[in-house]
């Protein structure tokens, strides 16, 4: 697999989402980025973090975004964790609680290479629009 730089992976899940949001207007698509899960040992520090982050300045200018402390206020509200949200079963349920029309999910991982997965649930209807996943060497390598 080549490898696609995380800058590149970012820019394509921006425009993923922004496809599926068609036309409307950016205040009815609201929008919540989770912090991404880490499994294992990755080697950066708060990398699921750090990830999401990229992804809602990558987003910043075409939706209205459910900053990260409503998102922790509305978690705490319904008695949640940020991990209840990547329950696809969960998705809808948990979406329309939030008031977002898309919630984009996904993983850090480290095995023999670093792996980056992420997707984003239209919450309607539950469905998974573009699943997107990205490995190199290393977290260093992502970054090129």
């Amino acid at each position: 697999m080549r490898a696609t730089s995380l800058r590149r992976l970012l820019v394509v899940l921006a425009g993923c989402l922004a496809l599926a949001a068609g036309s409307v207007a950016a205040e009815e698509q609201r929008v919540a980025v989770v912090d991404f899960e880490v499994h294992g040992e990755v080697g950066v520090p708060d990398a699921g973090k750090i990830v999401a982050r990229l992804l809602l300045s990558e987003f910043a200018d075409r939706f209205e975004l459910v900053t990260r402390t409503r998102l922790e206020a509305l978690l705490r509200e319904k008695n949640l964790q940020v991990s209840d949200l990547m329950d696809a079963d969960k998705a809808v349920e948990n979406g329309k609680f939030l008031q977002v029309k898309y919630l984009v999910v996904g993983e850090v991982m480290k095995g023999a290479r670093f792996w980056i997965t992420a997707q984003f649930i239209e919450v309607g209807p539950g469905i998974i629009r573009s699943p997107r996943k990205i490995s190199a060497a290393t977290y260093e390598e992502l970054e090129q």
